[in-house]
């Protein structure tokens, strides 16, 4: 069930939620026909989620799909993350636009989950939405996506 995430999660929605047939069937139609596969869809670790998820903040998917590769080649995990270089991390994200208020988020959330949950991205709702950045949207998409939770993820 994990090669498409996002379908599966639509499906699971379709069949908790009491939506009448025709608004299920089209919204799982509009779904697979309109699906973009981006690289951080492929790997829906907890990291990614939560990188792609701030990066899509105020930004196109568009201009997140040149920038994210690059991230997370240099950032691959939360440690190197928290140990970045300000202008390495400036040069990277500057694309995206909105540079320094990611700056901030990108380097406060990395070292809050190096020390407060040694380096491992939380998996409870509570300690996810205690990070700096992070609200009840993408707490939500980590649920989901990473942990398999059958959670709401309201746009």
């Amino acid at each position: 069930m994990k090669k498409n995430n996002q379908i599966y999660h639509l499906i699971m929605i379709s069949n908790i939620t009491p939506l009448n047939d025709f608004f299920n069937s089209n919204l799982l139609k509009w779904g697979r026909e309109n699906f973009r596969n981006f690289d951080w869809r492929k790997d829906v670790s907890p990291y990614k989620v939560l990188i792609s998820e701030l990066m899509l903040q105020r930004t196109t998917a568009t201009q997140v799909e040149v920038v994210f590769p690059s991230f997370i080649k240099k950032y691959p995990n939360i440690k190197k993350l928290s140990l970045s270089d300000i202008e390495d991390l400036i040069k990277i994200i500057k694309p995206l636009g909105l540079f320094h208020r990611r700056l901030k988020i990108f380097q406060t959330v990395a070292k809050q989950i190096e020390q407060n949950f040694n380096g491992n991205i939380p998996n409870e709702h509570d300690d996810l939405m205690e990070l700096f950045g992070v609200g009840i949207y993408i707490t939500n998409a980590i649920l989901c996506f990473s942990f398999n939770d059958i959670i709401y993820i309201q746009i």
